[in-house]
């Protein structure tokens, strides 16, 4: 049983670190204009407003990309040959996606 939470908590490590990677790829593809600062929510709207549909889909692909990570480490951690960690933690993913849009 231990085992098993164990293998949803690094599943979703791992996964949280997939999607950092993949939003610090977007953030070097598409960086923040010159002069935001981060408590200027307007400038914040215009610059999301203004990215190119690339610089958006990079987050959803961040999410897959970490669901995907956090259900196979979860699998393997986990050891048992049932995928109910990958599915915790493929849902903890889904709801996260879903929060952000």
């Amino acid at each position: 049983m231990l085992r098993r939470v164990l293998a949803v908590i690094a599943g979703i490590i791992v996964g949280s670190l997939g999607v950092w990677m993949m939003e610090r790829v977007g953030h070097s593809l598409y960086p923040f204009p010159e002069g935001l600062r981060p408590d200027d929510l307007e400038g914040f709207k215009n610059y999301v407003e203004n990215l190119p549909f690339m610089g958006k889909f990079i987050v959803i692909i961040g999410y897959a990309l970490g669901a995907f990570l956090s259900g196979f480490v979860a699998t393997k951690v986990a050891n048992n040959n049932k995928p109910t960690a990958a599915i915790i933690c493929g849902v903890f993913f889904l709801l996260a996606t879903i929060t952000i849009w």
